[in-house]
């Protein structure tokens, strides 16, 4: 797998979640991602509980935890695009692997985001699915493998030859990975294998100290592209 490696600009997504961390320490986290995105040169997003979006709109890294399907004034109690769009939020996810949604909904939901200007980061869980939904070509894809989510397990032991195949079919720029990042060297050996964009939560969120650990992640991305 090293004939990807490069040096390149690199993408991180923080999931807040619904961590405690996301609500008590949320405004510091969030102020920190800007401030680092614009430092560095960094394209950094940050994933918010939906209950919080409208606090942070003005920051440009805040993205949806999830977007519902639907348009109009009879959506209540949904999360549209439109929505989205109306408060200022220029991406979400979908998918995520504790809010999985099915194919004929990514679908529409998908085209409904692509009219409001939101930018989609869609998730999958294994080859089979993407290859179902390159067809909707979202902006980008993120790869939640279930045997990974929440461990302690590297991408770089567990995946490599479904981390090539996936690079294979996926347009560069487009492609996270959401699991198996729990050190320096998981990180680097991510992009060594060709994934464009990084995806951390319970790392950051479930730590005893999240402001420091994402600041140590950022130092790692420092010394990656040195």
């Amino acid at each position: 797998y090293f004939r990807y490696i490069q040096k390149k600009e690199i993408m991180l997504l923080i999931n807040f979640k619904n961590y405690p961390s996301a609500f008590n320490q949320g405004e510091v986290l969030a102020s920190k991602v800007e401030e680092l995105s614009k430092e560095l040169s960094l394209k950094l997003f940050f994933s918010r509980p939906v209950s919080t979006l409208s606090k942070y709109t003005s920051n440009s890294c805040v993205m949806s935890q999830h977007v519902d399907i639907g348009e109009g004034p009879k959506t209540t109690g949904l999360v549209t695009a439109e929505t989205l769009k109306m408060i200022g939020v220029k991406s979400t996810l979908l998918n995520h692997s504790e809010h999985n949604v099915n194919v004929s909904v990514i679908e529409s939901t998908i085209a409904e985001c692509k009219k409001n200007g939101v930018d989609v980061m869609l998730c999958f869980k294994n080859i089979g699915e993407l290859d179902l939904f390159t067809k909707f070509e979202p902006t980008y894809y993120l790869y939640e493998p279930s045997n990974l989510i929440g461990g302690t397990d590297n991408i770089k032991e567990k995946e490599p030859e479904v981390i090539l195949k996936i690079r294979e079919v996926l347009p560069h720029g487009k492609f996270f990975i959401g699991a198996g990042i729990n050190s320096e060297s998981d990180f680097n050996k991510a992009y060594e294998m060709g994934v464009d964009g990084i995806g951390l939560a319970s790392i950051v969120m479930g730590s005893d100290n999240p402001l420091e650990k994402l600041t140590q992640i950022i130092s790692w991305e420092k010394e990656y592209r040195k």
